[in-house]
């Protein structure tokens, strides 16, 4: 990938700006009216040009941002900076950190990736893929990861660690808990992009430490029969764990992780509530969850994972005025015909920006 990068990125910042307006009236179609970025500034793998900050923005100026977004840097985009007398931290050009923004374009969590993928038999896990002789891997040594999120926690940022596999999931954990030991943060709602491989003993200490687990229903139809083939019948019941995670009280956002599988979230919560591959296999039914607690998922929840249920994620007084009319009820219509009901309209800030 780097090969093809080291000729293709970075990406031109028109080109950015065109395609930040084409995927947000996708997104809008869809019925969603805030998005999370996960991974800009960078020509190495996510992100497409040190200036995607200022495509961003300037997307806003000209109207075409027609979605709230909040932005991760990724990790190689911070530099060490003096915090204080004696402690240093990790963060961008002149300090900037998570929180710098407004209500339409905000610096969100600093960004990482620790592993790779479960089709792809590259995430890192504790035990070899099914009839295979490899456990993945993982991108960073804990001794290279551990001091730049240990100098980004101490500048302010909340940190956000793509871990799949349950070695990578532990290793963040291990560094989580850590960081909070050592300089503690109230609330600081680190995350974990994914954790899709996952033991009881694991959730336990998530929702011990308050860190945020981001893991995305699509898969489940998308991905799920190369899943299956990867995981093996033993080991297949630690993956995609949603019901698990509400149930040891932990407040679970929706997510897509788009353009990997599909964005919309009528598909995404379809999925949480059917659990079937797209080749009609069950897949660890017992994770399924109700239409409810999906919505929830998808509005309460997302709007905590960002920091923002202050703002979003219900329809109140004092918050923002973003939402979305459907074609039925998504509490009412039968489970396998969710992904059925249709956006009709979408509303952000009191404005009409979607109409089918």
């Amino acid at each position: 990938m780097d090969i093809i990068f080291a000729v293709s990125k970075p990406i031109p910042v028109e080109e950015i700006i065109a395609n930040i307006d084409i995927a947000s009236r996708t997104a809008l179609s869809e019925g969603t009216t805030s998005i999370t970025e996960p991974g800009i500034g960078t020509i190495q793998g996510i992100g497409n040009s040190p200036l995607d900050l200022h495509a961003y923005l300037t997307a806003r100026e000209r109207g075409v941002l027609g979605v709230r977004a909040q932005v991760m840097p990724y990790i190689t985009t911070v530099a060490e900076v003096l915090a204080g007398h004696e402690d240093h931290g990790y963060a961008l050009s002149l300090g900037a950190r998570t929180g710098l923004g407004d209500d339409w374009v905000k610096i969100g969590p600093l960004k990482v990736l620790t592993d790779g993928s479960l089709i792809g038999r590259s995430a890192a896990m504790t035990c070899c893929y099914h009839e295979d002789t490899t456990s993945g891997f993982m991108a960073w040594e804990a001794a290279e990861l551990e001091p730049i999120l240990r100098g980004a926690h101490a500048a302010g940022f909340r940190l956000a660690a793509h871990a799949i596999g349950d070695l990578a999931v532990e290793q963040v954990l291990d560094i989580y808990e850590r960081l909070q030991r050592d300089l503690p943060r109230p609330d600081a709602r680190h995350r974990i992009e994914h954790l899709s491989v996952v033991s009881d003993a694991q959730i336990a200490r998530v929702a011990a430490l308050g860190v945020i687990p981001v893991p995305q229903g699509r898969f489940i139809s998308e991905l799920g029969d190369g899943v299956i083939r990867a995981m093996g019948p033993d080991r297949l019941p630690l993956a995609y764990r949603f019901k698990s995670l509400l149930d040891a009280g932990i407040e679970v956002p929706g997510s897509s992780d788009t353009p990997v599988v599909d964005g919309s979230p009528i598909l995404g919560i379809h999925d949480l509530v059917n659990r079937r591959t797209a080749g009609g296999i069950p897949f660890v039914p017992e994770e399924s969850i109700s239409a409810a607690q999906a919505v929830h998922a998808y509005t309460v929840g997302s709007a905590y994972a960002s920091c923002e249920e202050k703002d979003k994620g219900m329809i109140a007084p004092g918050m923002l005025a973003d939402f979305v009319v459907l074609s039925d009820d998504l509490l009412q219509v039968a489970a396998d015909r969710i992904n059925t009901v249709e956006v009709t309209m979408t509303v952000v800030g009191g404005k009409v920006a979607y109409t089918a």
